[in-house]
């Protein structure tokens, strides 16, 4: 090729072209992280000390070692998690997972070599809390579920198998009964998962707490639980 056609080049293939080799940077992930994420992977009690509300955080990894491998997407453990290649996958809250766009997004940030970008605006603060319009469904509860026990209830959690062989990160798995029903919809108070939350059988959970479930989240596991332990369609 000669220098008038490698210079030529850009102009001929157009925009379009030349955004394609744009590097992805943290500024394009940081809001994903943040809405799916940092629910659970933030603050003192992050699961196995993995943060995921700044990027400083992100390269640190977590207990066990980098989670983002720059330009090694398909080694790096964030992206089996994202991806379901390795469990449990994330984020815990889901289905829905992470779209295939936001996937590419985040194997294109890695194989890039883990670029900052621009500073990301900071997040808006979270709002009030508001009552539930209508029946409790799986979609308010899996939050806090995923916050405050999913660390441990998960197939590989922090204390290695879900103890008492109790996963809680999906409605199917919340309501298996195997030995034991630990929900039994309809009936909160016999329900062995209302129990412990509220400390009427031990251990009282979470394991890591207190501080407990406050009065509003257990209101509102109770709740789901008398209206029939509903999916996330509200079945």
């Amino acid at each position: 090729m000669s220098i008038v056609q490698r210079l030529l080049l850009p102009l001929l293939l157009g925009p379009a072209a030349a955004l394609a080799q744009q590097a992805v940077t943290y500024t394009e992930i940081a809001p994903i992280l943040q809405a799916r994420c940092v629910l659970c992977h933030s603050g003192a009690s992050a699961p196995l000390g993995l943060r995921l509300d700044s990027l400083e955080g992100l390269r640190a990894g977590s207990q066990r070692g980098p989670v983002a491998l720059a330009g090694k997407p398909q080694d790096s453990e964030l992206l089996l998690r994202l991806s379901g290649a390795r469990q449990p996958r994330m984020p815990m809250t889901g289905p829905p997972w992470l779209s295939a766009a936001e996937m590419s997004l985040f194997e294109r940030w890695i194989a890039d070599g883990l670029p900052a970008g621009a500073e990301p605006a900071a997040a808006a603060p979270a709002p009030p809390a508001q009552t539930v319009d209508g029946p409790v469904t799986w979609t308010q509860v899996a939050p806090i579920l995923a916050r405050r026990c999913s660390k441990c209830h998960a197939t590989q959690g922090l204390m290695g198998p879900p103890p008492e062989g109790l996963r809680l990160t999906s409605h199917a798995e919340a309501l298996a009964s195997g030995e034991r029903a630990r929900v039994i919809p309809g009936a909160p108070e016999a329900s062995e998962l209302l129990r412990r939350i509220r400390g009427q059988a031990r251990p009282r959970m979470p394991y890591d707490g207190p501080p407990w479930l406050d009065e509003a989240e257990i209101a509102l596991i109770a709740a789901w639980i008398e209206q029939g332990a509903r999916d996330a369609e509200s079945r």
